[in-house]
């Protein structure tokens, strides 16, 4: 990884298509100690190998390059439960964050 000065996404919103996702995220965003990913890459799908896994983690951590000194840092892919169309994205998610807060 060469983006050393980076901090890790922890909090990663995930759930069924249509099923209110982007305003729980919106919602999120509000907190004062939570980071959610903007606009555009509000679902990045990072952990779906076949999305934008192969974009590398510095694509991935530049998301949140704004984050200041929120306690959490997350995004929304409902990609990440589509088992299984797109496996591993699970494993993926736990081998990057092992304590990671899954909603």
């Amino acid at each position: 990884m060469t983006n050393q000065k980076a901090r890790l996404p922890n909090l990663f919103l995930v759930g069924a298509m249509k099923s209110a996702t982007t305003s729980l995220h919106n919602y999120l965003d509000l907190h004062p100690e939570i980071f959610m990913t903007k606009d555009l890459w509000k679902e990045p799908g990072y952990f779906v190998k076949e999305i934008n896994f192969g974009k590398g983690i510095d694509w991935y951590l530049d998301l949140f390059k704004d984050a200041k000194n929120e306690k959490f840092l997350g995004e929304s892919s409902v990609g990440y439960t589509r088992s299984p169309n797109y496996p591993g994205a699970p494993e993926r998610i736990h081998d990057f964050c092992p304590n990671a807060k899954i909603i």
